[in-house]
């Protein structure tokens, strides 16, 4: 055997050795990474039209929101939970058909019906709480920034009692039932549609009252003299006139004649 031979079969012995002694050791376990962390959830932002849906009888609400794409730009502002939020008052269908609203929006214009819905919105989320502290707070709304700061505002104030009255200066709105209230955005049901006067003009004034019946004067009672009436005796005298008065005439006569044959006589 050459030595170049005898240097092969030692290395393939040594690697054959090498490679019985790895199977014959204990294999290291691998070491366990910790799992990746899951990604954070995408944060959950209350839906304005479904909270509306689910919360009682707003469809006509609903429909003006869409008609007018503010539900989009509501709901962008619900969304942002840096932002100052937004307080929306939502008339029941109930509301849509009292007056003066059943009458005053058949004829609207789109431009001033996205003003309407914008009318009942405010600029800022105010939880039920909140709205309890107003008294006759003038308060500007989202059609207030749309109009460049000018016009569009409500009266609000708490009357006790769990009462809130929100005033436009045709309509008094009452605060019906609280249907989502979570920053940033609260939606409040409310029982009148608020009608702003920069779109209707000024409410016509009230009729003057009207004046009460003026009191019956009691009729007096009838006469109870014997004596008829003088209407009555009028009438009699006036019946017996025509024989009176040359009778009269005839006594007159006799007493002057008389009278002359006692002066005559010797």
């Amino acid at each position: 055997m050459d030595l170049f031979s005898f240097f092969k079969l030692c290395m393939l012995l040594a690697v054959a050795i090498a490679s019985r002694q790895a199977d014959a050791a204990p294999k290291a376990s691998l070491a366990t990474l910790p799992p990746a962390p899951a990604p954070a959830p995408a944060p959950s932002f209350e839906n304005i039209t479904e909270s509306l849906t689910y919360g009682g009888d707003y469809s006509t609400f609903i429909q003006l929101l869409v008609e007018t794409k503010l539900d989009v730009t509501f709901q962008a502002i619900a969304n942002d939970t840096e932002g100052p939020g937004l307080t929306i008052f939502a008339p029941t269908d109930a509301a849509f058909e009292l007056a003066p609203a059943s009458s005053l929006l058949q004829n609207i214009t789109e431009s001033d019906k996205t003003r309407l819905i914008e009318y009942h919105v405010l600029t800022k989320f105010q939880a039920h709480k909140d709205l309890q502290h107003s008294n006759n707070n003038v308060t500007s709304t989202y059609a207030t920034d749309q109009n460049g700061g000018q016009g569009y505002k409500v009266n609000i104030t708490f009357t006790g009692g769990g009462k809130i009255q929100i005033k436009s200066d045709w309509t008094t709105a009452l605060y019906s039932t609280t249907v989502y209230t979570s920053s940033p955005a609260s939606i409040f049901g409310i029982d009148h549609v608020l009608i702003p006067d920069e779109i209707f003009g000024l409410p016509p004034p009230p009729p003057p009252p009207s004046r009460p019946p003026a009191p019956k004067v009691p009729a007096p009672p009838p006469s109870t003299s014997s004596s008829p009436p003088k209407a009555a005796a009028l009438k009699e005298l006036n019946f017996y006139s025509p024989l009176f008065i040359p009778c009269f005439s005839s006594l007159l006569a006799s007493l002057l004649l008389l009278q002359f044959l006692i002066i005559s006589a010797p």
